[in-house]
């Protein structure tokens, strides 16, 4: 063993600007590889992040009528939560002085629950209303960027208590702008997915009521698939009337679909820089550990066995590759603020630096393992 680190101490000392070079080539290769595949996982993994970062829930229940008792829907056994919505007359005020509809929101008064326990909107800037205030709001960010406001921006409201009443002027400050699940991928024709303009359960109590455009509720379902077949009957039994039930299952199956191309083109990248790395980086290696062929002979003459020879190599590639590997980690972290991409960036509930244990404890021993394997190769 002796004789094995001696040698490996000779020749990294005699070829230290070709060793550094291997070890930093193995960390950009192995680092851009998994930092790739660490994308693909949480580009996959985005909505559903981000659904129980807002402490999302399982079905919408938006009555096509105002007749329907949500009273006997929340009581049905299979619910476990509930927490309501009313959408609210009201919209920014446009130059006129009248409201301006053009601009596609959905403004909705919250129950006290809905958009603060449930619902909640990430990747918050700012805060959410506070309850009490019916002169502050919270922005959808598509909605915020559409109207070009930002945190403590004014923005005039003009709402509608009924149509023997005025409207209603209020001098609103936005005082948090984020996104909410149910508006995070906007579909095109579905109100219900147009950007929130969330308004406090004051304002709601103040120009609500009759005036409300309509009252949803927000449920979380006890079980599983069988609970969700259960109540879809039961509610539209109990109400009689016509509901639209909004599952977040068909949703989310929705969001992957739309996301799993990009998925699909970061795994086949990270296998297809994986091998470009694994080639360029063989051969460089190879040629490396192949620099020590002349001495062979030498050093089988002063008594040192086939199997220490053959040892050496490989642990000669063994500390280049682990060498390599850490580098690679490093280097697969700095790149993930990149990632996720397309249209799982903008549900990502935390964008930014971020280090996945699985994939990068695999692939750096994924890395040390093949510069292994290229050692005992070349030995």
């Amino acid at each position: 063993m002796a004789a094995v680190a001696a040698r490996l101490g000779a020749a990294l000392r005699g070829r230290r600007a070709s060793a550094l070079a291997i070890v930093l080539l193995i960390a950009v290769a192995g680092g851009a590889a998994v930092a790739t595949a660490a994308g693909a996982r949480r580009t996959a993994s985005a909505y559903p992040r981000m659904l129980e970062s807002a402490n999302a829930f399982d079905v919408l229940v938006n009555p096509d009528a105002d007749a329907a008792d949500l009273d006997v829907i929340e009581a049905l056994p299979q619910v476990e939560d509930a927490a309501r919505l009313q959408g609210m007359f009201a919209a920014p005020r446009g130059a006129d002085g009248g409201p301006n509809f053009d601009d596609p929101l959905l403004p909705v008064a919250s129950d006290g629950r809905w958009g603060y326990e449930v619902g909640r909107p990430v990747n918050l800037e700012g805060r959410l209303p506070r309850r009490d205030r019916i002169e502050e709001v919270a922005l959808s960010r598509p909605g915020a960027e559409t109207l070009g406001l930002e945190v403590g921006d004014r923005l005039p409201i003009v709402a509608f208590v009924s149509e023997d009443s005025p409207p209603a002027e209020i001098d609103a400050r936005v005082t948090g702008v984020g996104l909410f699940p149910m508006d995070a991928l906007q579909r095109e024709g579905d109100p219900l997915t147009s950007p929130v303009l969330l308004f406090t359960p004051a304002f709601g109590e103040r120009f609500g009521g009759t005036a409300a455009t309509f009252t949803a509720m927000a449920v979380r379902l006890g079980g599983g698939a069988e609970d969700r077949v259960a109540f879809a009957s039961a509610a539209q039994d109990l109400t009689g009337a016509q509901l639209f039930l909004q599952f977040q299952d068909e949703t989310t199956d929705k969001v992957q679909r739309a996301v799993r191309p990009y998925v699909g083109a970061l795994s086949l990248f990270a296998g297809a820089t994986a091998l470009a790395g694994l080639l360029v980086v063989g051969q460089a290696l190879a040629r490396h550990l192949l620099a020590d062929a002349p001495a062979l002979p030498t050093l089988s003459a002063v008594g040192m066995t086939r199997g220490q020879l053959v040892g050496g190599t490989v642990l000669h590639a063994t500390l280049l590759g682990a060498a390599g590997a850490a580098g690679a980690v490093i280097v697969a972290v700095a790149l993930s603020p990149l990632f996720p991409v397309g249209p799982a960036r903008g549900v990502d509930p935390d964008v930014g630096v971020h280090a996945d244990a699985t994939v990068l404890v695999v692939g750096a021993a994924g890395v040390a393992f093949v510069a292994a394997v290229w050692g005992l190769a070349v030995g």
